[in-house]
């Protein structure tokens, strides 16, 4: 009886291990399988470096234009930001903006407007996000409540925490090298070498 116990456990255990496996695999996958329209920078380039963020992170909104200044002195790397659902109320509308402004050609600029205009990104300041960015108010609206918005939101969500991100933001340089700022922000030098060590330099 006890063996059976036993041999029960381990198939449950192996069963257990192989379901995290497959998770973390899945979720690596999607780091190198990015839409162009949720990048900035080149779309022919040799690194792609995942951002998991929040809008009301005030670290992320430290980050933005030195990860931003260090992609553009590189040349030849692209970053996709991912927006994470917000912990704060003021920005738990924010990751739904960004992707929902997507579907009209404007991540980029909603992704830039937002993390540098990052108070209080609640759904009342849908028309003035709209107006700033240059697109149609209703279909933000729209998108903002679609099935493929919500979807992005939770995939980006169930990625990071597979993939053991603890803090934000949260840096993917290529798909294996995962770096979080801890104890300073990065310079646009830290990030330097970062890219070289991603490519192997």
């Amino acid at each position: 009886m006890l063996l059976r116990i036993f041999f029960a456990f381990l198939i449950l255990l192996a069963g257990y291990l192989g379901y995290q496996f497959y998770k973390i695999q899945d979720a690596k996958a999607s780091l190198r399988n990015i839409d162009s329209v949720y990048t900035i920078g080149p779309e022919n380039a040799d690194l792609t470096v995942i951002e998991f963020m929040d809008y009301s992170c005030i670290y992320c909104q430290q980050v933005h234009p030195v990860i931003l200044e260090a992609i553009t002195m590189d040349g030849n790397v692209r970053l996709a930001p991912r927006p994470l659902m917000s912990r704060n109320p003021d920005g738990s509308s924010a990751a739904y903006v960004a992707y929902a402004a997507a579907e009209q050609g404007k991540f980029v600029q909603a992704h830039n407007y937002l993390i540098e205009n990052s108070e209080n990104l609640t759904k009342e300041r849908i028309p003035e996000i709209a107006a700033a960015i240059g697109i149609d108010e209703e279909k933000l609206t729209a998108d903002i409540n679609s099935e493929k918005t919500l979807r992005l939101v939770k995939a980006n969500q169930y990625d990071f925490q597979n993939l053991g991100g603890y803090g934000t933001p949260s840096f993917f340089i290529g798909p294996e090298l995962m770096y979080t700022p801890s104890g300073r922000m990065p310079t646009v030098e830290d990030f330097q070498k970062l890219f070289a060590e991603a490519r192997g330099q």
